[in-house]
């Protein structure tokens, strides 16, 4: 129910198709010599006389389909995606059977976020063309970001079935491995990858980032030192060393790369993205959502940062825009758990127990045995003094997890207010015994040792609880006698 922390970059590789294949239409002479041309321009990166160009022929021929899928490429490398659309669409009303055209609506569609129009494009791609393994790779990496990685799996292999040494779908199943934490089968892939192409650049990163992911530090470091050589302003390189930095736990290293890279490219989204976790790891809301609001004009239907911009709204307790990007992040995904559960914490910390309670609730009818939902049922259950029904909730977690930390915190406050104190101070103190950082005890700890009497004890446990997450704060103003000592305290 924290923040979302699959970032942008660990997904597949996805690809604009960019080609003029051989057309069902008659063109003029003229027309294909200028179509050369353009797309000469455009391999050169010349994409304003390349759009001038196709323009010139669309005017001259409004039914040329390669011109309007030229003009739509350059609209979709600029990221003015309607524009790109725009003529994706002609192109298709003129040629309908062009597969390249349905994958490049596909793509617009998922990096906006839009994965249901996504797939359906995807699919028509490959009715048109069903060896085009471009669309496969694509649906793949849409199956992938939705998190259904079996079916992603699935689709690459089939690529891989049709063309066994396609570079694109041997990093993406390298990827799916990396995913699922089989480092070993992902190193595998990667290496295939470069056992073919021993400069490819893609799988140098990947295997960079499975290194880090494994602690094999010397090993990512050479890789991202060796191709930072050879390409020093690559954002893609850069990225991959603020991800190394992240990893080793240098938040200012890893803030400075990513820095640089939108002072280069502000519409990086990758760069944005993990920039924007770091500030929401740090507590610093403010300055995330200044970052995920750009995020979001790039990608509006993007279930990460919908996700994580309710979550810095909710600690910043903005709790009205927190339920609003919730709920739009459950209309993307609405078998999220993490979201339902989410929408059921700002529900309830805005003081709404019944709706934060059907929230929980229909997170619990997905998933009987979600522990987050059992945990905050039975917190409203013990708000509402209905501790029989709240220790049942609990009950079904211990069950299964007879250690479990927060269940037990919870339980000794329903043993407290049976008036069972020394069980419950007990309960709290196994659980410090093993963890003495589990700050939620450290909190109950100090609050019995408080109101059992024993209050300079117990102000000094929840003074040291607060310095390190003053989170607590707002549970503590519940006991007004308490707040009012810390508050002394601290004015002296």
């Amino acid at each position: 129910m924290g923040i979302n922390r699959k970032f942008s970059w660990l997904v597949l590789i996805l690809f604009i198709f960019v080609t003029f294949g051989s057309s069902h239409a008659i063109i003029e002479h003229i027309n294909k010599n200028k179509l050369d041309k353009a797309f000469a321009e455009f391999k050169k990166g010349n994409l304003d006389k390349a759009s001038i160009m196709y323009r010139e022929i669309i005017e001259k021929n409004p039914k040329n389909f390669q011109a309007h899928f030229g003009l739509g490429v350059i609209y979709q490398a600029k990221k003015k995606y309607n524009l790109a659309l725009k003529h994706f669409q002609a192109c298709v009303s003129i040629n309908p059977s062009f597969a390249p055209t349905y994958n490049n609506m596909g793509w617009i569609y998922f990096v906006t976020g839009q994965y249901d129009r996504a797939q359906l494009e995807y699919m028509n791609a490959i009715e048109k063309d069903p060896t085009y393994f471009l669309a496969y790779n694509n649906l793949g990496a849409l199956f992938f970001a939705r998190n259904q990685v079996d079916t992603a799996e699935f689709i690459f292999n089939k690529v891989l079935k049709m063309h066994p040494n396609n570079l694109m779908a041997l990093n993406n199943m390298g990827l799916v491995y990396e995913f699922r934490g089989q480092y070993d089968k992902a190193e595998h892939k990667f290496g295939e990858v470069l056992s073919m192409d021993p400069d490819n650049a893609t799988a140098q990163l990947n295997l960079a980032r499975v290194y880090s992911s494994r602690g094999k530090w010397g090993s990512a470091r050479r890789i991202l030192e060796k191709l930072i050589k050879k390409r020093p302003d690559s954002p893609a390189i850069i990225s991959a060393l603020a991800y190394f930095h992240f990893r080793t736990g240098n938040m200012e290293k890893s803030k400075h790369y990513l820095e640089k890279i939108l002072k280069m490219n502000p519409d990086y989204f990758s760069a944005r993205e993990m920039l924007s976790y770091i500030l929401m790891k740090e507590g610093k809301y403010k300055k995330a959502i200044t970052h995920l609001e750009k995020l979001h004009k790039i990608a509006p239907y993007y279930f990460n940062v919908l996700y994580n911009l309710g979550f810095c709204y909710r600690e910043s307790e903005k709790y009205e825009k927190a339920m609003f990007y919730y709920k739009k992040a459950l209309k993307i995904r609405p078998d999220s758990l993490d979201t339902l559960n989410s929408l059921g914490l700002t529900y309830e910390a805005a003081g709404d127990y019944n709706l934060a309670f059907y929230y929980y609730n229909h997170a619990l009818m997905k998933n009987p045995s979600n522990t987050d939902s059992l945990l905050s049922i039975s917190r409203i259950y013990i708000y509402y003094g209905k501790l029989d029904e709240a220790e049942i909730y609990l009950d079904r977690i211990l069950k299964n997890d007879i250690m479990n930390k927060a269940a037990i915190v919870e339980k000794s406050y329903i043993f407290w207010n049976r008036n069972k104190k020394n069980l419950a101070i007990n309960m709290v103190k196994s659980v410090l015994n093993k963890d003495p950082d589990y700050l939620p005890a450290l909190y109950a700890y100090g609050l019995f040792k408080f109101l059992k009497g024993q209050e300079c004890e117990g102000l000094q446990i929840l003074r040291k609880t607060i310095n390190i997450d003053n989170k607590f704060l707002k549970e503590i103003k519940e006991y007004p006698r308490i707040n009012e000592k810390l508050e002394k305290n601290i004015h002296n």
